[in-house]
């Protein structure tokens, strides 16, 4: 009996999309966390700001980039 496996996630760097302007609180927040999540997933993590339109720009990069995938 075959036992199917899954890819190790994540295979490629990871970026995470910061919906505000660099050097402000939830960028700070968001770079804490990239550090942590790289030990954990032993990949980079890249923060990506889009700020603008109070936060429409990333939140709909986000699901660009996400109804890419499905």
């Amino acid at each position: 009996m075959a036992v199917a496996t899954a890819a190790e996630f994540p295979a490629k760097p990871v970026r995470l999309i910061v919906p505000a302007p660099p050097g402000g609180t939830l960028d700070l927040e968001a770079r804490l966390l990239t550090n942590k999540l790289q030990e954990l997933w032993r990949q980079p993590v890249l923060v990506e700001n889009r700020a603008g339109i109070i936060t429409v720009i990333g939140v709909m990069m986000f699901i660009t980039i996400f109804y890419r995938k499905i």
